[in-house]
């Protein structure tokens, strides 16, 4: 019993160095085309984040030049509290203007899918 007892580190060892050498060999996902991209336009920054994976992407509170009212987002408060309402792509880089889903009304979603706050944003430019 003493035998099969002090074998057992060098079991472990062993998978360890087996694990190490499977995840060392794996390939990282490759990232999303944003140029590519549909539209997620009306949908929470919940609903966008997976999307993009690890693809960097900035993010603009619009709430000042939409509805008068300071901007309040950061990155610390719950996605779905965020509605996006533009996203463009200028080069690599990925953006989109939230607002506050509690100020969302069903006027500023369809001026938000007709385009109108796109030019909020430079990358639209």
């Amino acid at each position: 019993m003493k035998q099969l007892r002090d074998s057992w580190p060098i079991c472990g060892l062993v998978t360890v160095t087996v694990l190490v050498a499977l995840t060392g060999c794996t390939t990282a996902a490759e990232p999303p085309n944003v140029t590519e991209m549909s539209s997620f336009v009306g949908s929470h920054l919940s609903d966008f984040r997976p999307a993009v994976g690890d693809q960097p992407f900035l993010i603009y509170d619009i709430s000042k030049p939409v509805l008068g009212l300071e901007p309040l987002y950061n990155d610390g408060q719950p996605q779905d509290k965020w509605t996006i309402v533009a996203q463009c792509v200028s080069g690599e880089t990925l953006a989109v203007a939230v607002l506050a889903s509690d100020d969302m009304t069903e006027d500023i979603n369809t001026e938000a899918k007709s385009g109108k706050f796109d030019s909020t944003l430079t990358e639209c430019g």
